[in-house]
């Protein structure tokens, strides 16, 4: 999984081997004033005491990075928003449906997550709300307006998330008992209106069933009925 959210989120990032303004894409040194955040590796901001060692985890800033070093920068980086996704989200999701929410924290931040009305939807259930819940994160402020920058992100994020060729690979304990760990599945959503359906046609079929055992029954009594009538018809006439 590190492999493919690394990848995920190196093509949406980009890799930048030295340190750059995010808000301008411009190279930086360690005396440059910036627009936005100074940033390296795959969206590392620099903390105050990175800037002022001008290092990242022992690493130099001072030459550019090699790429294990900016993949052992992004792995502890991406600890935390894994963790996050992991403890917050409270339903079963595929592989990709994490890489994918992964991402998506990564981008908007923890809090934002938190404070979703993504979050919340997808823990009551409602899978099939989280495409459109993700576009809702499409704008970004740039200078002093909103435009819709993020768009083509959110669409690769709603794309990794439509993507059920994966399996599940978290475990949620439901009262109790523990539901998921490895099981080959499809859409979620899908599969319960699978179940809902499947549920529709037993009933419909126990009410044929029903039907079909209604008429013989109803046969040999008209017909027990007949015979007795019979019966009781000779004897009169007896």
């Amino acid at each position: 999984m590190k492999n493919d959210i690394f990848n995920k989120l190196a093509q949406f990032e980009g890799i930048r081997y030295s340190p750059y303004d995010d808000a301008t894409g411009k190279e930086i040194n360690r005396i440059s004033t910036v627009s936005g955040y100074a940033t390296v590796g795959i969206g590392h901001k620099l903390t105050k005491k990175e800037l002022s060692n001008w290092s990242v985890k022992g690493y130099s800033l001072r030459k550019p990075l090699k790429k294990w070093q900016v993949k052992e920068i992004f792995n502890s980086d991406i600890k935390i928003f894994t963790e996050v996704v992991d403890s917050d989200v409270k339903v079963m999701l595929t592989e990709n449906q994490r890489i994918a929410l992964i991402s998506f924290v990564f981008n908007i931040g923890i809090g934002a997550f938190r404070k979703s009305t993504l979050l919340k939807k997808l823990n009551a259930g409602d899978y099939d709300s989280v495409p459109s819940e993700l576009l809702r994160w499409r704008f970004a402020t740039v200078s002093g307006k909103k435009k819709p920058i993020l768009l083509s992100r959110r669409n690769k994020e709603i794309m990794i998330w439509n993507d059920v060729s994966t399996t599940i690979v978290n475990s949620k304990r439901i009262k109790g008992a523990t539901i998921g760990s490895i099981a080959s599945i499809g859409s979620i959503s899908s599969v319960i209106n699978q179940i809902n359906q499947l549920d529709d046609s037993v009933t419909e079929l126990l009410n044929n069933v029903k039907v079909s055992l209604y008429v013989p029954i109803a046969c040999v009594i008209l017909t027990a009925g007949f015979i007795i009538w019979t019966k009781h018809k000779d004897r009169n006439h007896v």
